[in-house]
C-alpha cells in the first residue's frame, strides 16, 4: 500500500521572499477540506489535495533527520502541532547524534516539497497544542500561493462526523545521507464520529494526557499522525489529533476551545503581526476563521485577560 511512490523535488535555499521584486504578488489561500464519503482509517494516494496545508514536523541535520509528528498551516508563517510531539523534538535536539540538528516543518504540494524553518514556539497551559512561528526555507510554490487550513470556532457535539489527517514515515530515521536524503512518507486519514467529549480531561488516559480537554472519535489512528489536523464535515479545522488507541478503534482530539489566547511572537511575513499576538487575533487578521466574534477577551484589574467563548452550533 505504500509502494506507489511519487517523487517531489525540494531544496533548502533560505527565505525566498527576501529578494522578491517590487510589486510581486505573494498569495495565501484559505482552504476547506470536507470529509470524504468513507469511514474508517486508510492510506490515501491523492494527498496532494491538501496542497501544502498539512505538514510534517521534523528534526533535521546534515546526515540525520526524523519525523516527530504531523501538523497544519493555519496562517501565514504559523503552523500548529501537538505539544507532546514538539516536546519530544526538543528532547531529541538535545540528545541527537549531531550538534547541528534543527527543527523544520515540511509540506507537500502536487509538484513540490516545501521546507520551513521553525523560529519560535508558544505553548498553552494544559493543552496538547503548540504554535510554531515558521519562515519559508525553500523555493516558492509554483503558483506563488501558500495554502492554509480554514479554522472554525464552532462547538463540537457527540455525533459530529470528523476527518483526521497525518503523515507516517515509510522509513525513519534517515541516517548518514542514505537514499540521498529522500523523505519517504505516506498519508493516512481516519473518518469517524465524535462519541464522547471530555472537557476536563479523560481520567483513563496516561498521566501526561489525563487533564487535557479532548473529544473521542470512533476511528483508529497510528503513530506520527499526532498533531495532524482534524476537520469537521464541512472542511473547517476544529482540532489536532492528540493520541490514538491502536486496536481499540478510538482516537482523541484536542479542540481549540482553550487555545484561542495562546500568544505567539512571529516575524514572518514582516510587519503582519504584532509581538505576543493571541491565536484568535492572528486568525482574524488573516480572515481565516469562521465566526470570529464567538471569541473575545475580558481585561482583569491585574493585567491578565479572561477568554470568553460563546458556544454556537
Amino acid at each position: 500500500m505504500v509502494e506507489d511512490f511519487r517523487f517531489l523535488d525540494g531544496k533548502i535555499t533560505g527565505d525566498p521572499t527576501v529578494n522578491l521584486p517590487l510589486g510581486f504578488n505573494l498569495k495565501f489561500a484559505s482552504k476547506l477540506f470536507p470529509a470524504p464519503m468513507i469511514t474508517g482509517s486508510r492510506v490515501i494516494k491523492d494527498w496532494h489535495i491538501f496542497d501544502g496545508a498539512v505538514v510534517c514536523l521534523m528534526i533535521w541535520g546534515r546526515d540525520y533527520f526524523a519525523i516527530q509528528g504531523s501538523g497544519v498551516m493555519i496562517a501565514p508563517g504559523v503552523a500548529m502541532v501537538a505539544r507532546h510531539t514538539y516536546d519530544e523534538l526538543i528532547e531529541n535536539l538535545k540528545n541527537g547524534p549531531e550538534q547541528s540538528l534543527v527543527a523544520r516543518v515540511v509540506s507537500f504540494t502536487k509538484d513540490k516539497a516545501l521546507f520551513w524553518d521553525v523560529e519560535r514556539t508558544a505553548i498553552g497551559d494544559g493543552l496538547d497544542i503548540a504554535l510554531l512561528s515558521v519562515k519559508p526555507a525553500s523555493d516558492l510554490p509554483t503558483d506563488a500561493t501558500y495554502r492554509i487550513a480554514r479554522v472554525s470556532t464552532r462547538q463540537q457535539a457527540v455525533g459530529d462526523r470528523v476527518v483526521m489527517v497525518g503523515f507516517r514515515p515509510i522509513k525513519d530515521p534517515f541516517e548518514n545521507g542514505t537514499d540521498d536524503q529522500n523523505i519517504q512518507v505516506y498519508c493516512r486519514i481516519g473518518v469517524g464520529h465524535i462519541t464522547q467529549i471530555f472537557p476536563e480531561g479523560r481520567p483513563q488516559s496516561n498521566r501526561d494526557m489525563r487533564n487535557l480537554s479532548v473529544f473521542e472519535v470512533n476511528c483508529e489512528t497510528i503513530g506520527s499522525m499526532s498533531g495532524g489536523p482534524v476537520f469537521d464535515e464541512s472542511g473547517h479545522l476544529i482540532g489536532l489529533l492528540t493520541y490514538g488507541m491502536t486496536g481499540q478503534q478510538l482516537s482523541y482530539v484536542s479542540p481549540f476551545t482553550n487555545a484561542w489566547g495562546i500568544e505567539l511572537d512571529t516575524r514572518w511575513p514582516n510587519g503582519l503581526y504584532r509581538p505576543g499576538i493571541p491565536l484568535i487575533e492572528i486568525l482574524k487578521i488573516c480572515k481565516n476563521v469562521e465566526r470570529p466574534q464567538a471569541v473575545s477577551f475580558d481585561d482583569n484589574s491585574d493585567g491578565t485577560k479572561d477568554i470568553l467563548y460563546y458556544s454556537w452550533r
